[in-house]
């Protein structure tokens, strides 16, 4: 039981890590208004960046 609440924790801390980098440059935080079809290439460059 300990292993597996160790590796929860890790994954969850790595995860609440990358949610507070996203809110922090409000990556995602306003509704995205070009096209769609480039969402994908500027969220990644914004992953990138940060």
């Amino acid at each position: 039981i300990k292993k597996d609440n160790r590796l929860i924790s890790r994954d969850r801390v790595i995860n609440e890590n990358v949610i507070g980098i996203i809110k922090r440059f409000k990556i995602i935080a306003d509704r995205y208004r070009n096209r769609r079809k480039r969402f994908g290439l500027r969220f990644n460059l914004h992953q990138t960046l940060t």
